[in-house]
């Protein structure tokens, strides 16, 4: 691991740690949870939270062979089949508060956490509202404010910085925000980062122009008219929906280079994760050479 990589990935953990211990702005730590599902939204008060249904018990299914399944590692054996409710909520005059790793708190004008859209991650896995991290924080800073709407693409883990989950976690939640027809009521993207040219470069074949981004790693904590968010692509869950790779697919096909496109050989793409300390291909030369 560079050196310099290494002190950024030090610092960032002092920081949660002393986040953890040193109180200041504590008036900015929610007190509460506000916890809803599709079936039960009529104790919900319109001006902390309305909730617009997309997909109802959306099914998922893995698309593998029962060998390959009993192969997979119990390290992180998934479900073979899972169902989500998705949706998409507007959170006026909320807010947005995330340490771009394991926690995105989706918070609404009476301080509370909103359920569904909000995220905590311990040790990899989610974690249900009540036990999301932000309630160890302790140490807040005065959030950034933005006239208008802001819809929310952040993600938790690798989102900020992993071409992968970018187009798994990310991109996707514009195919959710769209089907709720609210898309043109936005003013403002709040995407994780904005620090590699895949990033900008996808938003703009998207039409999201760089004037409407904001950067999660830089503003970690903003406030806005209203905050809009959605259910995460993959809900709680590492299955792929269809939904999904057809969004991927139908939004990004249509750029192949005509000439890529027209050759009838099969194009394959393999990303390698050789630089990586974790998750390697343990027999990685024999299988590029079979690519």
């Amino acid at each position: 691991m560079k050196l310099n990589t290494l002190y950024t990935k030090a610092l960032k953990r002092i920081k949660k740690e002393l986040g953890k211990v040193i109180p200041y702005n504590t008036r900015f730590k929610p007190t509460d949870v506000c916890i809803f599902t599709l079936d039960d939204l009529k104790h919900l008060k319109p001006d902390e939270v309305r909730v617009h249904e997309l997909y109802r018990n959306y099914k998922s299914d893995l698309m593998v062979s029962d060998h390959l399944f009993a192969a997979c590692s119990d390290y992180w054996k998934p479900l073979k089949s899972v169902e989500t409710d998705y949706m998409v909520v507007e959170v006026p005059k909320g807010r947005i508060y995330t340490d771009n790793q394991n926690s995105i708190a989706i918070i609404s004008q009476y301080n509370r956490v909103v359920d569904q859209v909000s995220l905590s991650l311990t040790n990899g896995k989610v974690t249900p509202p009540e036990q999301n991290n932000i309630f160890n924080q302790r140490y807040f800073s005065v959030p950034e404010k933005y006239e208008g709407t802001v819809y929310s693409l952040l993600t938790g883990g690798a989102g900020i910085n992993n071409i992968s989950h970018w187009f798994v976690d990310v991109l996707p939640r514009l195919h959710l925000l769209r089907e709720s027809g609210l898309y043109d009521t936005i003013d403002w993207f709040l995407v994780p980062s904005l620090r590699y040219s895949y990033q900008t470069e996808t938003l703009e074949m998207l039409g999201i122009p760089k004037d409407k981004l904001i950067a999660g790693d830089l503003q970690p904590h903003i406030t806005a008219d209203c905050i809009v968010a959605s259910t995460a692509p993959r809900g709680n869950h590492t299955i792929v929906p269809e939904w999904l790779w057809k969004f991927n697919r139908d939004t990004f096909l249509p750029f192949v280079d005509e000439e890529g496109a027209a050759n009838k050989k099969p194009l394959r793409l393999y990303i390698s994760r050789s630089d990586s300390a974790i998750r390697n291909i343990l027999n990685e030369q024999e299988l590029t050479k079979a690519l």
